[in-house]
């Protein structure tokens, strides 16, 4: 299939500034579409760090923002994400080296304007991450932000705005198109410009991409890699201070109850993972079906040495009748309630 190639245009402001030579240079950047199978070793390891490099922001976002909901209410937060965002995303750029931001069909903020490789795929609203690949070896990662629990408050239809909500956004954003979503709608995107010396060229050997080019994913597998691995790791084994494994974990193995309410509504906070605190955010997956739901647990409950049993779609469907009206994320103690 011949690659669509498309000139950039950057069309207004984006997340991380940048300035007029850098504005000129990326005006004259060519882009081409980067299917996900098509990429090489080094693409798809500079897709997984742009697929970290989102959750590193996610968390710290959402982070802040929880912590000004609880001290002052989520009205009190619309200011807070409001001056905060920009900043959060230009530290987690310098620290990575990417260039990152947000974006919608409906925005909330009118200067988060997508760069030009990926309007066309914010446009038609697909709900998977899509790519492209910039003449200079850039990869650029567009990856879908799920309607999470918590965010029903700020970003909800009316009956789940939070009190001080609808004030804070006629203040903040007179102009505001981002309310009216249910829990894990499309409500926008990530988006994400690894450029190709911010990761080490991985060293794969033959016989490994022999395995790979004659090994289908099982779907569950297959379901992991694209909604987990970018910040749990391929092997399960999470990644330091950031991302807690998911092997040999009672949360993963005992009781499903825990690990189906987390992955649905998301968990914030500290939480304790094999003797390691974390504390950040982890945005639920309510998007997926039961049945999808279902094998993905599956799948994380028996992989990498992992004892857990099936989960099946009913348990999965129960639970989401259960919670259907929850605005906040999970914490520890309520994981560990139902654990007992």
């Amino acid at each position: 299939m011949r690659k669509r190639a498309v000139e950039v245009v950057f069309i207004g402001f984006v997340v991380v500034s940048m300035g007029a030579c850098d504005r000129g240079q990326e005006s004259a950047k060519t882009w081409e579409e980067l299917k996900k199978g098509e990429m090489t070793p080094h693409q798809q390891a500079m897709a997984d760090y742009a697929g970290r490099s989102r959750g590193l922001m996610g968390q710290r976002l959402m982070g802040t923002v929880m912590e000004a909901a609880e001290a002052d209410g989520f009205g009190a937060a619309i200011e807070v994400c409001k001056s905060e965002a920009e900043p959060i995303a230009q530290e987690i750029a310098a620290r990575q080296e990417i260039k990152i931001g947000r974006t919608s069909t409906k925005l909330r903020n009118p200067e988060n304007q997508p760069p030009s490789w990926a309007v066309e795929g914010v446009e038609s609203s697909r709900g998977e991450a899509f790519y492209a690949v910039s003449a200079e070896g850039e990869v650029g990662a567009a990856i879908p932000i799920h309607l999470a629990a918590p965010c029903m408050n700020c970003h909800g239809s009316s009956q789940h705005l939070a009190p001080g909500v609808e004030e804070a956004l006629t203040e903040h954003y007179p102009a505001d198109q981002a309310t009216g979503y249910d829990k894990g709608d499309l409500r926008g995107w990530f988006w994400v410009e690894v450029p190709p010396e911010a990761v080490a060229v991985p060293e794969v050997s033959e016989e490994a991409v022999d395995k790979d080019d004659d090994e289908e994913l099982s779907a569950g597998e297959a379901l992991y890699v694209e909604y987990c691995a970018a910040c749990h790791g391929r092997d399960g084994q999470g990644v330091p201070k950031a991302f807690p494994p998911l092997v040999g974990t009672e949360r993963v193995e005992a009781d499903p109850s825990a690990l189906i309410v987390l992955s649905l509504d998301g968990v914030s906070g500290p939480l304790e993972v094999n003797g390691e605190t974390y504390d950040g955010f982890m945005p639920g997956q309510a998007q997926l079906s039961n049945e999808k739901m279902a094998t993905l647990l599956t799948y994380i409950r028996g992989a990498w040495g992992n004892s857990g049993g099936a989960v099946s779609p009913e348990m999965v469907g129960d639970w989401r009748a259960e919670t259907a009206d929850r605005t906040r994320a999970w914490t520890q103690e309520e994981l560990d309630e139902l654990t007992r």
